[in-house]
């Protein structure tokens, strides 16, 4: 609240930079903090853009750059960096209705250089069930109910064999630090112990790899398309959404300048199909492409880009190595191989997540102002979710419950 309050009254990024250290070398004030951002939704005027933008900067650039001496604990600025995360994609700090047109702090120079979630907390794998206890305890859910939920329930519903604290069962719990914080310390399997502090002590098993993938090579040809209407039907991709809108822009419109690109879906399953080709707005990209096998629910491979080569070379490293992501564009080549069902690495989890921060840093590099493009990107072929989705047999509208084409 003192960070908050002080950006949006004009103080200086020193002041709210002090108050907001000081109020993280707590922990119960980083959760309480965290938990509040998440039910705070803000929306700023156009006439606060360029103050907003100016401020976040500067509220950042104090509190990462101009730290206090001596330096707080690492987990004073793993903490420090999700709450930065939080306020600023929870508070949704755009200037404009359409999100996908308004305020992006993913496009400012201190974002792109490290600060981005991907970046700068690190490997992906973070808190997960622990976290959705701590949720529902902070919002004042009785704390039986909640670990029955999180424990007991699953554990009835799936039929899964784990112990539950009964004499005879086997001793499977975890150890946690108290009710406020409920952060996870050590989990135990059938007495013993399997990790603690955040890592596992299991041994790594290699997986067996199961795969169908039949696409071959694909040509900057293939991707040609020429609309033969004034205006062209285009998917709206909104931020951090599931969700799509369903535009029509003037066909003169199509290019980086309006932000008016191309997505492409390839069918995997088949050696030779036609290539899938429409547009979408909301990447942002001013040059390359991103791919990706990833491509719920058929997980066929994906692809946006600005031009036909770019598409062609971003896709062509996902066929290569059946199935991954990838970016291709100037000086860029990166790909993370995801031969398990053209969905899952084969690699360890944290290897898995450095690649992963790459690519992420890549699209960025080449201008996409989404927070996660691949998470995007990977959503962009679900039919079912509305409005407007790309699948191997063309544009399909939510709303009319049946394809449509290109042009208008």
């Amino acid at each position: 609240e003192l960070g908050q309050e002080a950006l949006f009254a004009g103080h200086g990024e020193a002041q709210v930079g002090s108050a907001v250290m000081r109020a993280l070398a707590v922990p119960e004030a980083r959760d309480m903090l965290a938990d509040a951002a998440r039910l705070h939704q803000a929306r700023v005027t156009g006439a606060l853009r360029t103050q907003a933008r100016a401020a976040l900067e500067g509220f950042l650039q104090a509190v990462i750059q101009d730290a206090p001496a001596p330096p707080p604990p690492a987990d004073l600025w793993h903490d420090g960096l999700i709450l930065i995360h939080r306020l600023l994609f929870i508070l949704k700090l755009e200037a404009s209705a359409d999100p996908a047109q308004g305020f992006s702090f993913a496009a400012t120079r201190l974002w792109r250089e490290g600060l981005s979630p991907n970046q700068a907390l690190g490997p992906l794998v973070r808190r997960h069930i622990d976290e959705l206890v701590r949720r529902a305890l902070a919002g004042g859910a009785d704390k039986f109910d909640v670990l029955r939920a999180a424990s007991v329930n699953p554990i009835e519903h799936y039929g899964l064999n784990v112990g539950r604290l009964r004499p005879g069962d086997p001793a499977d719990f975890v150890v946690v630090d108290g009710w406020e914080t409920f952060r996870v310390r050590r989990t135990y399997i059938a007495g013993a112990l399997t990790a603690s502090a955040g890592r596992t002590r299991l041994p790594r098993l290699a997986p067996r790899i199961t795969n169908r993938f039949k696409a071959r090579r694909v040509k900057p040809a293939d991707f040609a398309v020429k609309p033969g209407g004034a205006s062209v039907n285009v998917i709206g991709a909104v931020d951090g959404q599931l969700v799509t809108r369903h535009l029509q822009v003037p066909a003169a419109d199509i290019g980086v300048t309006h932000d008016v690109l191309k997505i492409a879906v390839i069918n995997r399953y088949a050696s030779r199909a036609p290539v899938a080709v429409g547009y979408i707005r909301g990447f942002g990209l001013k040059a390359g492409a991103l791919a990706s096998s990833v491509a719920h629910d058929s997980h066929n491979v994906v692809a946006v880009g600005v031009d036909d080569e770019s598409l062609a070379a971003a896709v062509n490293l996902v066929i290569a190595r059946k199935g991954g992501l990838s970016v291709a564009g100037p000086g860029i080549d990166a790909v993370l191989s995801l031969p398990i069902a053209g969905l899952m690495s084969a690699v360890d989890g944290r290897t898995a997540a450095r690649a992963y921060t790459k690519l992420d840093r890549a699209a960025k590099r080449l201008g996409s102002r989404l927070e996660a493009p691949f998470m995007t990107l990977s959503f962009m072929a679900l039919l079912v979710i509305p409005d407007l989705k790309l699948s191997d047999r063309g544009l399909f509208s939510a709303a009319k419950w049946g394809f449509v084409p290109v042009d208008r």
